[in-house]
């Protein structure tokens, strides 16, 4: 597989790369890649259990090596890249490369990064929001600052300066995925175990749309409503429907799969398989798979470079759940970030709030998690503070076969009409061109790429 060239991923690899003695790169570089190899080793095959349960390559004890590995791989050694994760960042790396002399102009950056490398290393998405913050400001003509923390008082992340004028800015980014979300997916998987031996042996794609919550069914109540449904192999179709749960269902299409792996390289673990597997790719949905398949690995070494050469029996579940009380629970508010920013930020004039969210729950739960952060601002009580805009910004990543990365963005900003001061930011684009963006044009109301 060829390798990605891009000067600014490259410029930003670097740069962070070089925090780094090439003793203590290669050390750490080393843990990520047996990680991985133990990852997909273990993976490999049909089995009793759904493959995301036991597959994850993630290396989050050391998350800033790990995004430097996959920038590594990406540009250097492509066959051991894995594109979900890099879709993640690889954009992130492209504007701090394509903008690095802006950002090392900042005072105090190489402290910052240097704890990350060093001290904070699971800290990296929190980091690269403050230093892309930074960039912002900075990209709007502002001499930036990082501020140090204090153990005596609570001090804000930045302070910027244009014109004589300061503002102080607090940088406040959510995590991936939420407390629910995660217990939500924890008990899908405990419930799929169930029926997958069901149906591997009879080639099935179910598609899973929940009406009630997860926690309110038994760990069994997928295998007791399928169960007499898949005493032989359903015509392809709505296979039931009530008050908890709608199932189609589908068959593998082997011919297709097998057409394909004849004139292209599918890595195994990556979304190739999976869009194979299921017929399409749709991230609205969770996917839950599993593969008997004949592997080969391009290159060498050790690393995400496992390909499948043929699949000799699949299965695929869809799924979602899209109970009210599901959708209300994984729209996390910001109420408590923005409440955390507010005791960080000086009681002086032109305080600022950045908050980043990424969009990974689906259209309906990202609409509901919009309607939250409307009603959050325009009730949040603002009085003797002296905070004049908060900025959110949206983000989300994909991974389509055909291309390396798709990143999308989206901001929308808040205005404290009593203070009234002009708004700071004429770019308001952390990650994305700013001529590629329109403000306040939500992207998970857009198709997929």
């Amino acid at each position: 597989m060829q390798n990605y060239f891009d000067e600014d991923v490259s410029r930003g690899f670097h740069w962070f790369r070089n925090f780094m003695s090439d003793e203590e790169w290669n050390k750490r570089r080393a843990r990520v890649e047996e990680h991985i190899e133990h990852a997909i080793m273990s993976g490999h095959g049909l089995s009793s259990l759904p493959e995301e349960e036991f597959l994850r390559v993630n290396f989050d004890r050391d998350k800033i090596v790990w995004y430097l590995y996959l920038m590594d791989t990406c540009l250097h050694d492509a066959n051991s890249y894995e594109p979900v994760a890099g879709a993640r960042v690889i954009a992130i790396f492209k504007r701090i490369g394509e903008h690095l002399e802006e950002l090392k102009a900042i005072t105090d950056v190489n402290k910052k990064v240097r704890r990350l490398i060093k001290n904070d290393p699971s800290e990296a998405d929190a980091v690269l929001f403050e230093l892309l913050t930074a960039l912002l400001w900075a990209r709007n003509g502002y001499q930036v600052s990082f501020l140090p923390e204090l153990k005596s008082e609570k001090q804000p992340d930045l302070k910027a300066v244009k014109d004589g004028k300061e503002f102080f800015i607090e940088c406040k980014r959510l995590s991936k995925a939420s407390v629910y979300a995660d217990k939500e997916k924890e008990k899908w998987l405990k419930m799929s175990r169930h029926v997958v031996h069901l149906l591997a042996a009879m080639d099935l794609v179910l598609e899973v749309i929940f009406h009630e919550e997860l926690s309110e069914l038994k760990e069994t109540f997928l295998l007791d409503v399928l169960k007499n449904k898949l005493k032989k192999k359903p015509k392809p179709g709505l296979l039931l429907t009530n008050s908890k749960v709608t199932v189609r269902v589908s068959g593998v299409n082997y011919n297709q799969i097998h057409a394909h792996l004849l004139n292209f390289s599918v890595r195994n673990p990556s979304p190739q398989p999976a869009e194979l597997v299921g017929g399409r790719r749709d991230d609205s949905f969770g996917f839950t798979h599993g593969v008997a398949a004949d592997h080969f690995r391009l290159g060498s070494g050790l690393g995400n470079n496992v390909f499948i050469d043929r699949i000799r029996k699949a299965y695929g579940i869809y799924w979602k759940c899209t109970a009210p009380a599901s959708v209300e629970k994984k729209a996390r508010d910001i109420f408590a970030h923005l409440k955390a920013a507010l005791q960080q930020l000086p009681t002086v004039p032109n305080s600022v709030i950045h908050i980043g969210i990424e969009t990974y729950d689906g259209p309906e739960v990202e609409q509901e998690r919009f309607k939250k952060i409307n009603s959050t601002m325009n009730r949040f009580d603002i009085k003797g503070q002296n905070l004049t805009w908060v900025y959110c910004h949206f983000f989300q990543s994909y991974a389509p076969p055909d291309q390396m990365y798709v990143f999308d963005e989206s901001s929308f900003r808040f205005h404290n009409v009593a203070l009234n001061v002009p708004e700071p930011l004429e770019i308001t684009s952390m990650i994305v061109p700013w001529e590629n963006t329109e403000e306040n044009n939500l992207h998970w109301l857009k198709p997929q790429p």
